[in-house]
């Protein structure tokens, strides 16, 4: 077991929520899905440094997640469906990764490339997460980044529970 540490305020209450609204993971495996590489990357980095692994998902999920991505998304994880990723696809590969018994844990960045489809893209995150539970999700926490300018933490409100965001 590892040491959870919060440096400022802000980061204490964002692990407060995080810790309220989601399991403890089962594992130190973290699945990361987003639609740009870059803060994909620098969470990967983070995961490492702090003793979680960011493992390649198997070749059998690679395939199945590039049944329905763009063929020049990255489907290893982290996977970046990349910028052009709508709502279906977060809808999918939030179900696929989170449903995975590869992994115990889920980060999901959106970067909004067009603001009016954010709620859209959060609502087929949720449907994604809620599609995942009965098949192989239940137990393990989501963490949603919402990387826009409101700097807003507010949690998505699922049917039975809520996923801790984060700007």
């Amino acid at each position: 077991t590892g040491v959870i540490r919060a440096d400022t305020i802000e980061e204490m209450l964002d692990l407060s929520a995080g810790l309220a609204l989601q399991p403890l993971p089962g594992g130190n495996r973290v699945g990361i899905l987003t639609n740009a590489g870059g803060p994909a990357i620098l969470a990967a980095d983070r995961c490492e440094a702090e003793g979680l692994g960011v493992p390649v998902v198997s070749d059998s999920l690679q395939a199945s997640l590039r049944g329905f991505l763009p063929a020049t998304a990255s489907v290893k994880n982290p996977v970046d469906m990349i910028a052009s990723a709508g709502a279906d696809s977060y809808r999918r590969a939030t179900e696929e990764l989170l449903a995975s018994r590869e992994l115990d844990a889920l980060l999901v960045i959106h970067t909004p490339v067009d603001p009016t489809g954010a709620d859209a893209i959060a609502r087929a995150i949720g449907q994604g997460v809620q599609a995942a539970r009965p098949d192989g999700g239940a137990g393990k926490p989501v963490y949603l980044c919402r990387m826009s300018q409101g700097g807003l933490s507010v949690p998505l409100a699922l049917d039975g529970e809520s996923l801790p965001t984060y700007p």
